[in-house]
C-alpha cells in the first residue's frame, strides 16, 4: 500500500518534465510537434507533418534503403524526389515522393498511353502518317530540337515512327506532332482537348498537372504509372506491352541503366531534363539467360523480379553531378535488392 503514492508521484514528475520539454521545443522552433522540419543534410530535406497526414499505404519507410539513398545524396546541392518499390511490393521507400517537380519529358509517358489508346480504339493506325512544319514545331518548343538543325521544313512520320522516336531519343518534335494529332481527333469528335488530362485521371495520377507551366508531377505519380505498367494495366495488357517494348529501346542511358550489368537486367525507363532538372524513372527487371532470349514485350508476363525506381531532381547546382548520383544510387539499389533476393532463397 505504501508504494502507490510514490508511483503516482514519480509518474507526475515525469509527466511534468515531458510537458516542459515539449513546451521548450515548441518555443525554440516556433512550431508544434506536428510541423517539425527535419533537415537530414544540407542538400535535401523533408517536412514531417504528423502521421495523420502521411499515407502509410503509399510508401512504407525502409531503413536500409534510406541509408542507401542518404549515402548517395550526401553533399549534393539540389532537391531530390525518390520513389522505390520492389516489384513484389514487399519493400518501399520514398523521399519527397509527394512533392511536385517539373515533369520535363516524363509527360511523354502519358502521351504514349493516350496515343496507343486511340490506336487500340481504332481512331489511329500505327502506319498512319502525321505531319509537321519545322518552323511551327520550333515555335511551339521554343527552339530547334536536337538533331533537326539540318532537317527540311516539312516533316512526316508514321504514328509508329513518332512513338519510337519519343521513347528512344525523347524527340520533342515527334511528341508535339503526336499531341497535335490527338487534338485533331478530339476536335473532329467535337470533344474538348484535354485528352492528356483525362489520361492522368484514368491512371490515377492525381498530382500531375498539365495546366501549369511547366507541367508538374510527383515521384509517387510516376511510380504509380510504372506500377500499372509492370502489372499490364496502363490502358490494357496490349498497350502496356507496347510501352514496355518502346521504353526498353531508350538510348539516353546515362542514369538508371548506366552502371547496371546489362546481361542481368532489362531496363524499361524514361528520362526527363530541363535546366537544373534531371529525371529518370522506370522498371529494372532482373533477368536470366532464358529471359534475355525472349522479346522485351514477352518479359512483362514473366514472374515479377526487380524494382521500380523514380529519381527526380530540381534546383541542381551541378547537372552532371545529378546524373552521376542517379546512376550510382540505382547501382546501389540494384545491389541491395539482388542481395535481398539471394537471402530469400
Amino acid at each position: 500500500m505504501s508504494y502507490r503514492p510514490r508511483i503516482r508521484t514519480k509518474l507526475g514528475v515525469y509527466t511534468i518534465l515531458l510537458i516542459i520539454i515539449l513546451l521548450i521545443v515548441a518555443r525554440v522552433t516556433g512550431k508544434g510537434p506536428h510541423t517539425l522540419e527535419v533537415n537530414i543534410s544540407k542538400t535535401y530535406k523533408f517536412e514531417f507533418k504528423g502521421f495523420d497526414s502521411f499515407n502509410i499505404e503509399e510508401v512504407e519507410d525502409n531503413g536500409d534503403l534510406a541509408r542507401v539513398v542518404e549515402k548517395n545524396l550526401q553533399g549534393v546541392e539540389g532537391t531530390f524526389g525518390i520513389y522505390i518499390t520492389s516489384l513484389d511490393g514487399q519493400e518501399k521507400y520514398g523521399l519527397n515522393e509527394l512533392e511536385t517537380f517539373p515533369a520535363a519529358s516524363l509527360y511523354k509517358l502519358i502521351l504514349m498511353a493516350a496515343v496507343l489508346k486511340e490506336v487500340q480504339d481504332g481512331n489511329l493506325q500505327m502506319d498512319q502518317p502525321i505531319y509537321g512544319q519545322k518552323s511551327h514545331l520550333t515555335e511551339a518548343l521554343g527552339s530547334v530540337d536536337f538533331g533537326y538543325k539540318e532537317a527540311p521544313e516539312n516533316l512526316s512520320y508514321t504514328v509508329e515512327e513518332a512513338l519510337d522516336r519519343v521513347a528512344r531519343i525523347s524527340d520533342n518534335f515527334a511528341a508535339i506532332m503526336l499531341s497535335e494529332k490527338l487534338l485533331q481527333l478530339r476536335v473532329s469528335r467535337l470533344e474538348d482537348n484535354k485528352l492528356l488530362v483525362e489520361m492522368t485521371k484514368t491512371l490515377g495520377m492525381k498530382n500531375t498537372v498539365f495546366d501549369s507551366d511547366p507541367i508538374v508531377t510527383t515521384p509517387s505519380d510516376i511510380g504509380g504509372y510504372f506500377r500499372l505498367l509492370a502489372d499490364g494495366q496502363v490502358v490494357s495488357a496490349k498497350v502496356s506491352e507496347q510501352i514496355v517494348d518502346l521504353l526498353s529501346k531508350a538510348q539516353i542511358n546515362n542514369r538508371i541503366p548506366a552502371l547496371l550489368p546489362s546481361k542481368e537486367v532489362l531496363v524499361v525507363h524514361k528520362t526527363g531534363e530541363l535546366a537544373r532538372v534531371r529525371h529518370d524513372a522506370g522498371i529494372v527487371y532482373f533477368t536470366t539467360e532464358e529471359d534475355n532470349e525472349a522479346s522485351p514485350e514477352a518479359q512483362i508476363n514473366q514472374p515479377k523480379k526487380g524494382f521500380i525506381i523514380v529519381l527526380m531532381s530540381k534546383e541542381l547546382k551541378d547537372e552532371n553531378q545529378g546524373i552521376e548520383v542517379e546512376a550510382q544510387l540505382t547501382k546501389d539499389v540494384y545491389e541491395y535488392f539482388r542481395l535481398e533476393q539471394r537471402g530469400r532463397k
